[in-house]
């Protein structure tokens, strides 16, 4: 069974919101998971939201990106997701 991406879970939108957010911080995807602590593979899956950050994850990616964990949960417009 291959896994599709549904645009409009919170998994997705959380997981775009990161890659902007990584994006702007001039991380590419794969120096990012490295400094997660996971594959890149993995990794993109996440920012598809196909999988779910842990909490422990969003606490580091949160750290990694120098903003609180509740601005990963905000658009670049300032809504919430």
């Amino acid at each position: 069974m291959r896994n599709s991406i549904n645009y409009n879970s919170i998994n997705y939108k959380l997981g775009q919101n990161i890659a902007k957010l990584r994006l702007d911080s001039g991380y590419s995807q794969q120096s990012f998971a490295n400094e997660c602590g996971i594959s890149r593979a993995y990794y993109g899956r996440c920012e598809l939201g196909i999988h779910s950050f842990t909490v422990d994850r969003l606490k580091l990616i949160a750290n990694l990106l120098n903003i609180g964990i509740s601005d990963l949960f905000i658009d670049n417009k300032g809504n919430k997701l």
